[in-house]
């Protein structure tokens, strides 16, 4: 892990929206966003979400390990989820969708089976992709880049995200 201190301030952005006039200051302000292709970024993005020195209180922990345990096994149970849910049960998520094509309903709803009735689904291991988020703008009257066409001097940082991969997707987006 490199300490954020120590990291090139040199990352890779994509100019996206408007040049605004500064009433304030009479320079244009330009937006962009972290590029989510570049490998540097990346890098930045995990070591944004590990670097923190703090730790959850382990009696939490263990509290909420104990909380999903059971919930899993409720669920495996075949019961219903609460009122307060758009859908009675999991299978009732694809379903809910009525703007996603039949093929896309089908691919979640045998995730959703899989997880429960195939013997070689491996409990969820590995079911997230991390990368960049993208569509988060942020705003700069100073665009320098170095020759790689790297913005300098921004202390703004790429943020970390994960999302199902196709393993995943219909069981994890359901609860």
């Amino acid at each position: 892990m490199i300490p954020l201190s120590d990291y090139p301030l040199t990352k890779r952005v994509t100019l996206t929206g408007f040049r605004v006039l500064s009433m304030a200051t009479g320079n244009y302000t330009m937006e962009y966003e972290w590029s989510t292709k570049s490998f540097d970024n990346n890098m930045m993005a995990i070591n944004r979400q590990i670097s923190p020195q703090i730790m959850p209180d382990l009696d939490h922990v263990r509290r909420l390990g104990e909380m999903t345990d059971e919930w899993f096994d409720w669920m495996k149970k075949g019961m219903y989820l609460t009122d307060s849910m758009k859908y009675a049960t999991l299978m009732d998520y694809p379903k809910s969708h009525s703007d996603w094509p039949h093929h896309k309903q089908l691919r979640y709803e045998e995730n959703i089976l899989s997880a429960f009735y195939d013997p070689s689904f491996k409990d969820l291991v590995g079911p997230f992709v991390a990368m960049v988020k993208s569509g988060e703008v942020y705003r700069t009257e100073n665009f320098r880049f170095d020759s790689n066409g790297c913005l300098l001097g921004r202390s703004d940082r790429p943020r970390l995200i994960c999302a199902p991969n196709v393993k995943g997707q219909g069981l994890l987006q359901a609860i």
